[in-house]
């Protein structure tokens, strides 16, 4: 019977098989495998999916704002091209060898372009002039843009909690990952035992192999913690501009009446908030440093390990 998969995806941890390496392969050059998803063939130990060979996830596309995706196969990326999420001109490098091309200049896309999306922003800045002698219809008015900017506000902190949630879950998938990098350095440890009645080139084999497969777990992890650094400032300027956006409206209210007296009451609601939400990002930056932490012993350890081996 032929080898049998699992899949997990990151995001959701749904689970998908099982499965044999063909249609596992069909579902990589359909860009359906991204790169922080997990295989196992028992459903017990789990691996990150470009971890696997025979699926060729080696290439990593870069972006000029500094993000990259990656590593996935290279029938992933043509896929992307063709439905036009990357273009001719996107960088491309593989993470075994190091070779580097725009996507335009690999041999595999040769005459293969993707369009690039584009579109035209729009910037409203309307002009409010209100004359001296307002009166109570003008009052009234104020009262509902108040409100509707409260409600924008409030829209804002959900939309700021909803992607706290998505950084915690990607501090688990990063803890996934390290416990997988364990499991790793286990497996080299014995390999190391077994090497000891191999000939040296076996040595070297086994070494190189469990190289790539850190390196690779390395680049997932650097883009993990890119993406959570790049989310966590995203959310803090959020927080500085909806505080900046109460305090505006908080001297509005102050010019007014006691009909605006609800407003306010729901301004220091969403203040608390806003409290309850840093505290949520104080507990995040705890748990990134504890997983980086964890992931500087680790590499100490495989340091260790290759610093051992090479003497021998």
């Amino acid at each position: 019977m032929a080898e049998q998969w699992h899949l997990k995806k990151y995001d959701d941890g749904s689970v998908f098989g099982p499965v044999d390496l063909p249609t596992l392969q069909q579902w990589a050059a359909k860009g359906e495998i991204s790169p922080f998803d997990m295989i196992s063939r028992d459903t017990v130990k789990w691996m990150a999916a470009p971890e696997l060979e025979d699926l060729d996830m080696k290439w990593v596309v870069d972006f000029p704002d500094g993000e990259a995706y990656g590593p996935t196969c290279l029938e992933a990326i043509r896929s992307f091209v063709e439905d036009g999420q990357l273009t001719a001109e996107n960088a491309l490098r593989n993470m075994a060898t190091g070779e580097r091309y725009t996507i335009g200049e690999h041999p595999e896309f040769q005459g293969l372009t993707g369009n690039a999306d584009s579109g035209n922003g729009e910037s409203d800045a309307p002009a409010e002039q209100v004359s001296s002698n307002e009166d109570v219809e003008y009052l009234h008015s104020r009262i509902g843009e108040l409100e509707e900017a409260i409600e924008k506000m409030q829209t804002a902190h959900e939309t700021g909690m909803s992607q706290l949630n998505q950084d915690l879950v990607t501090a688990k998938t990063q803890a996934q990952f390290l416990r997988s990098e364990l499991d790793l350095l286990k497996d080299a440890s014995k390999a190391e035992h077994d090497a000891k009645s191999a000939t040296e080139q076996e040595v070297q084999t086994e070494l190189t192999r469990i190289r790539e497969q850190f390196n690779i777990l390395f680049e997932i992890n650097k883009q993990l913690t890119e993406n959570y650094e790049q989310s966590l400032a995203q959310l803090h300027r959020k927080i500085e501009e909806t505080i900046a956006k109460i305090e505006e409206n908080a001297q509005r209210e102050a010019e007014l009446n006691n009909q605006v007296a609800e407003a306010a009451q729901r301004e220091a609601h969403y203040r608390e908030q806003i409290i309850a939400m840093e505290k949520e990002v104080v507990k995040a930056e705890q748990s990134q440093a504890n997983l980086l932490r964890k992931y500087a012993e680790l590499n100490d350890r495989l340091m260790k390990f290759l610093n051992d081996s090479a003497e021998r």
